[in-house]
Formats: structure tokens, sequence, C-alpha cells
């Protein structure tokens, strides 16, 4: 639990190369929220192609050995919306818009008022250069 901790409290003062070091010292028995907070961290660091590769991994691995179904729905969703940000990052705009809508598709019965729905409608509607009221 210490890498675990560790990796938290190191995202939570902003220092990313640490909790890089710390999540990926989890590694094998990475739990699928850690792979998405480590491609989150990668992100932070502009190293696009390795988030692009974590949140793959992640989407690409389901295990209940340390990760219960609820945990699933909820990154697998998650790492779409992160996703698009790693392509819009990347300057993929259809990549981004790909990954949003498939975001979007996923949480089509969300509660609109949630802060990652709305990031998501509004980067995608300025992707697509459509004004939002």
């Amino acid at each position: 639990y210490e890498y675990l901790v560790d990796g938290y409290q190191s995202m939570s003062s902003r220092n990313y190369v640490a909790a890089i070091t710390s999540f990926k010292a989890l590694e094998p028995v990475i739990s699928q929220i850690e792979l998405l907070r480590l491609a989150e961290c990668y992100l932070a660091t502009e190293q696009t192609d390795k988030a692009i590769e974590v949140v793959q991994r992640l989407q690409h691995t389901y295990s209940t050995l340390f990760n219960s179904p609820w945990d699933r729905a909820r990154t697998l969703a998650k790492s779409y919306h992160l996703l698009a940000k790693v392509h819009e990052k990347k300057g993929d705009k259809k990549l981004a818009i790909e990954s949003y809508e498939k975001f979007l598709g996923i949480w089509k019965n969300a509660d609109k008022d949630l802060p990652d729905y709305i990031e998501a409608k509004t980067r995608l509607a300025k992707l697509k250069g459509i004004t939002l009221r």
C-alpha cells in the first residue's frame, strides 16, 4: 500500500513524475483505477504516447482479481474521456472527437450536471465548431 499512498499523495501535490514511479511500482498487480491515474500522470507530463499505451492497456484488460465490475464500468468510461484529452493534446482532432463521442455514448444516461459530462460535451462542441447554449 506504500506505493499506492505515495502515488496519490504525489498526484495531489502535482508531483507527477514521482506519482508515475509509485504507480509503476504496483505492477504487475496494478488495478484499473490506478492504470487510469497513471495515464493521467503521463498526460500531465506531456508523455502522450505513454498515456495512450496505458489507456489502451486498461481498455483491453478485464480482471476481477483487484477490480470489481463496478470499477471496470467506471474506469472504462473515464478512459475514453481521458483518451480524448490525450488525442486533443496531440492535435488529433478526429480521434479526440471519436473518443469524446464514445465517452458520451457510454454516459448517455448520466446526470447531465456531472463535471466530466459537461467538460466532454463542451470540448466536443469546440472541436466540432458548435456553440453550446
